[in-house]
């Protein structure tokens, strides 16, 4: 066993405390550990939720007495989740600009407003889906295009394209 650890502090070790010590991997660690509480808010409020909502709907059945109860507590943990872990990529942007900018001497704040943009120019501005139309039956469907509208009949369900950007 001794031969075994005396070859990795001799082979491995080196190759190790350099690939630790390299700045990007650094500022990831460093970017990583700065969002963690917004991390751990989060996930608390996630597990919360399965025990005020989720377990009690399973064992329960859906709408019981305990889970109406509990909607007020159930709202502000969503309320958290979306606050916390929905945005957690974002903060996460941000703090990694923050750090490689402190590991380069040069102002975080500039640095990680600037990360953050990237990340924000880069995501998706338009969206596009199908849309099923309610009481809406597929005998419309006409009446539909006529006034222009580009709708498909799916069944006896009308399905309208639906787009926007911004």
């Amino acid at each position: 066993m001794n031969g075994f650890l005396n070859w990795m502090e001799e082979h491995f070790m080196p190759v190790a405390a350099r690939i630790g010590n390299q700045k990007h991997l650094v500022a990831i660690r460093d970017a990583f550990i700065s969002i963690m509480p917004i991390t751990m808010v989060g996930s608390i409020a996630v597990l919360l939720n399965v025990f005020f909502r989720d377990l009690p709907n399973s064992w329960f059945g859906d709408g019981n007495s305990f889970v109406q109860a509990m909607t007020p507590l159930i709202n502000v943990n969503g309320n958290v989740y979306f606050g916390s872990i929905v945005i957690l990529s974002l903060a996460f942007s941000f703090a990694l600009g923050y750090q490689i900018a402190k590991t380069y001497n040069v102002n975080p704040i500039a640095g990680g407003v600037i990360a953050f943009a990237a990340v924000v120019t880069c995501m998706n501005q338009s969206a596009a889906f199908d849309f099923t139309l309610a009481n809406v039956s597929a005998s419309d469907l006409s009446a539909l295009q006529a006034l222009g509208v580009e709708a498909v009949a799916n069944g006896d369900a009308v399905n309208i394209a639906v787009s926007g950007w911004g």
